[in-house]
Parts: C-alpha cells; structure tokens; sequence
C-alpha cells in the first residue's frame, strides 16, 4: 500500500512539476487565441489529477483543516473525439473513489503565491456533469448586487409618484381656496299679491232649496185629503196609499176630492215618483217633460164610483212635445190600468179615438174603453192656460174629464181652451 501511495504522489508530483514547469518557460496558450494546437487529450490509462468541490471537502475532512489534495482519477475517453478537438465536454462516467491518500507536506500559499513568479490566477470551478465548455466558464452572477439596484430603483419611482400626488393636492387646494365665489343671480319675477276686499273674504251662504209648494188647479173642492207615503215606498206601496183614500163618505155623484200628497217629511211628493209608480214604462220619460207639482184628485161618479185623475203642467221646452206625449201613452195600454182603482184587464183591440169635451171651445181629447159597465175609460187631452202653459189632463171616466174641464176653465189661471194640435192620429169625434 506505501508503494502505491508512492506510486500516486509521485506521478502527481510528477505532473504537477512538468505543468509548472511547462508555465514557467512558456506561457499557456489561450483558448480564445488559438495560435498555436492544443496538445493531444491524455490517453485512458493515464491519471489525472483533478480538484473538485467533493475532493476538497473530503481532502478537508481527512486531514484536519490542511490544504485540500487533489485526487487522482480515470480520464473517461471522449466518444468521436478527434485529438486535435479544440475543446471538448467530457461526459463523466462513475468510478470507485480512490482510498484516500495521506496529506504531503506542501508549501505554504502565501509562500508559493509570493515566491513563484508567474504563478496562475484561482480558475473558476467548472461543473463537468452539465456539459458547459471547459474553454469558456461562466462565472456565477452577482445575485446581492442586482437585487440591491432593484430595490434602490423601485424606491425613487415610489418617492417620485408621492411627490407628484402631494404637489398636485397642495395646488388644487390652493386653486380652490384663491378663487372667490361667484354670487349669481337670477331675475326676480313680479309677485302679485292678491288684494282682498270684504266682500270677496266674506263665504258665500249655501243655496238653501226650499221646499216645492203645492198648488191645486181644482178651485172649491168638495173635500181635501192629505196622503202620506211612507219612506222608500215602492210603485205598489204609493198606488195602494192613494187608493186607500178613495172613501166616498159624505160625497154624493159629481163631488169632487182633492188630494194631497206628501212623503215622509210632510214635503209635497213630486211628479217624478207618480209616474214612475203609475206608469212603469214611460214615467220617466214623462217625467222630464213635466213640472214637479202637479193636481190629484178623486171624482164621484154616478157609474163605478171613485175615479182618480191627474193634471199635469208642460215645461216651455216640452209644449211643442204633445204628439210624443201622446204616443207614450197610447204605446203602454197595460200602464194605463194603474190608473183604475180597482183590477181592470187591456181591451182585446186597444184603439184610442178622438172625442171633444166641453161647450163653447171643446177641449180636443183621445179616449180608450176599458169596462164600458162600470165606466172605466181613459181620457187624456191639452189644454193651454192664461199664462201660455200646457197642461195635460189624464182623467179614468168621460164624466170625469168633463168635470175637470168646466173647472179648469171657471180658474182664472185658464183662459179658453185649446184643441188638441193638428198632429193628433186622428181628427175625427165620436159620439158617446
């Protein structure tokens, strides 16, 4: 083993002598001049003494702190490599670790540093397992030095940017504070103030309706009686209370009733709801053409008893209206028997006729029979007063209709009668 030992160091004394011999008469040649060809590769048996990184550490572990030794190991043979190659990139194939050797006494660095002339600079360690060119190493990049400049120049740009920001803040304040505020102002419109007199402050009294105050047409009649309806009576309630006043006591044939007709708050009833009660069909159209106030009455005749009867009075706007006024009545004969105070059915044929009431100036009527036994007829004619009003007569027996044409006439409100307009169905009379 001493001779093997003797073996390695004295080839490595051996080569390293002859390299620093060979440096010290000639200088090496440079990779990148390339002047002059490189010597051959070494063959594969000889022994090469290579530092590493690992070598130096084991070196360093073996001896106690001395110098690190280089080892000696196989030079792997290159594949198609050519032995005038400039450079070459040796792939290292694995090989047993050399036993290591024992340390030999070596000069001192500084000494050797100091007293060789011409010795060679620290070469940087080459890693020969990444296949990087062993013509040209790269030596590693100052990573402490760039991220400082880094640093340095992201901390100007963030000042700069601060610094911008705070001036621009410092001048829009400062515009904002120096410029005085503008007073606009716009155009004042004229305001009107309302002057107010007493008499427009003083409130405006409410219309106060008065009441309808009934007047009859019939002058001096025999008796007077006062009928009151109930609230919210129906057409047959109002019929049944008018016929309830129909008693014939203390009256003899040809006297005369005056009714009276009021509803609950002892107000005169209008015509309005006696045509609705009496005629279902037309009474409110009927009622549009007529005055409120109107004249009931109840005539005693000789011939069926009781008979009841209206008069009422054409408003202006109606006066020329008397042929639609006849054509109601005489279109609703079912309506017509309302009138009659006990049950009477329609004639088989309803056919009004033409007849004349009256002496002097005869009152131009239209009539229609229902019981001829009992006197059940329906009268209606026009007659026109002092005052220019039309009036219209619905009587329910001929007797009837010619007692109240006498009486209308003996009324100063009556002048001479007027016939029945020229549009009447039909011109000529009957006898009775």
């Amino acid at each position: 083993m001493d001779n093997n030992q003797q073996n390695q160091y004295g080839s490595q004394n051996q080569f390293g002598m002859s390299g620093a011999g060979q440096s010290q008469a000639s200088p090496e040649p440079s990779l990148n001049n390339q002047q002059t060809a490189p010597p051959p590769p070494p063959s594969v048996d000889e022994r090469v003494s290579v530092r590493t990184m690992a070598s130096d550490t084991e070196s360093v572990k073996e001896t106690g702190g001395q110098l690190p030794q280089s080892q000696m190991v196989n030079a792997p043979e290159i594949p198609g490599m050519s032995s005038d190659a400039l450079t070459f990139s040796p792939v290292p194939t694995p090989t047993p670790a050399p036993e290591p050797a024992a340390a030999p006494s070596m000069p001192n660095v500084s000494d050797v540093s100091g007293g060789v002339t011409g010795a060679t600079e620290p070469q940087p360690i080459v890693d020969f397992s990444s296949g990087a060119n062993l013509s040209s190493p790269v030596p590693a990049a100052p990573v402490g030095k760039t991220k400082t400049i880094l640093v340095v120049v992201g901390a100007v740009v963030l000042a700069v940017l601060l610094g911008f920001g705070a001036y621009y803040l410092a001048v829009s304040l400062t515009a904002s504070s120096s410029v005085a505020p503008v007073a606009t102002t716009s155009p004042q419109l004229p305001v009107t103030v309302p002057t107010t007199t007493p008499s427009s402050t003083t409130p405006q009294q409410p219309t106060i309706i008065q009441p309808m105050t009934h007047i009859s047409l019939i002058l001096a009649p025999t008796q007077t009686e006062s009928v009151g309806l109930l609230s919210g009576s129906d057409p047959a309630s109002v019929r049944s209370a008018i016929a309830s006043a129909a008693g014939a006591q203390g009256l003899s044939p040809g006297d005369v009733k005056d009714l009276s007709i009021t509803d609950a708050s002892s107000s005169p009833v209008q015509s309005s709801v006696i045509l609705s009660a009496y005629f279902p069909s037309f009474g409110a159209s009927l009622a549009s053409l007529v005055e409120p106030d109107f004249t009931s009455w109840l005539y005693i005749d000789k011939t069926g008893g009781s008979k009841l009867g209206f008069v009422f009075k054409l408003t202006a706007a109606a006066q020329s209206a008397t042929t639609s006024i006849g054509q109601y009545i005489e279109s609703n004969p079912g309506d017509l028997t309302n009138l009659f105070l006990a049950t009477t059915t329609v004639p088989k044929a309803p056919v009004f006729k033409d007849g004349l009431v009256g002496t002097g100036v005869p009152v131009h009527v239209r009539f229609l029979a229902y019981n001829l036994k009992f006197g059940r007829v329906i009268e209606y004619g026009f007659l026109t007063g002092s005052d220019g009003g039309v009036y219209l007569i619905l009587a329910t027996s001929y007797n009837q209709i010619v007692d109240i044409v006498k009486r209308l006439k003996a009324n100063p409100a009556v002048v001479a009668p007027a016939t029945l307009p020229a549009t009447a169905t039909s011109s000529a009379s009957s006898t009775r």
